[in-house]
């Protein structure tokens, strides 16, 4: 399933894959735009899911990045905002 205004999941943001499409779909659903089968797992309720891993991978908590991302800004700022509320990833690109 194609949805318009979601990017892909290896498109990187500071070097870091997944982090991008994860912002996208907070958005997405925040604006209603989200299909419902996307909406059955928001953020971390499944720990298997990408968005966890991807939480998990960077110490931060999904609700608060959520938080975050709905205020608006840069993915590259939001992403920065994680590092400091997370950690940095020692491969990512400075941001």
């Amino acid at each position: 399933m194609e949805i318009h205004g979601l990017r892909g999941a290896y498109e990187t943001v500071c070097g870091v894959v997944y982090f991008g499409r994860m912002i996208e779909k907070i958005r997405l659903d925040f604006s209603g735009m989200l299909p419902s089968e996307y909406q059955s797992m928001p953020g971390n309720a499944d720990p298997r899911s990408f968005d966890a891993r991807c939480c998990r991978f960077l110490q931060i908590d999904y609700a608060a990045l959520a938080a975050k991302a709905v205020q608006g800004g840069e993915d590259e700022a939001l992403f920065r905002w994680a590092c400091t509320h997370g950690r940095k990833p020692s491969f990512s690109s400075v941001c």
